[in-house]
């Protein structure tokens, strides 16, 4: 990246959080980041696939007909049922699936 001392994380996040990998920078998100770089690695990338795939599946499961929907909200919680699926260790294992309800 260039420039990267001119980008900055949010202030209220980190107070929030604490130094976590989202809310740290320059030295400590390096030491952070660097024992989550071989899950990322292009060999591995492909097989994330049916993971987030059975999750958007489950979303889109909870969208009964052509009601209108919270994109920000749903795509929060996606995100979050992804990240948090043990899955990513073990893809025999199947995460549950959250449904927010209006």
């Amino acid at each position: 990246m260039v420039n990267a001392q001119g980008y900055t994380k949010s202030n209220m996040l980190q107070r929030l959080l604490g130094d976590r990998l989202a809310t740290s920078e320059g030295e400590l998100w390096r030491h952070q980041r660097n024992p989550l770089l071989p899950l990322l690695s292009r060999e591995r990338l492909p097989g994330y696939g049916p993971i987030i795939t059975r999750h958007i599946d489950g979303m889109m499961s909870c969208w009964p007909g052509a009601e209108v929907h919270d994109i920000y909200r749903d795509m929060m919680v996606l995100t979050l049922n992804v990240a948090a699926d043990p899955s990513w260790e073990n893809s025999s294992t199947t995460g549950g699936r959250f449904c927010w309800r209006t």
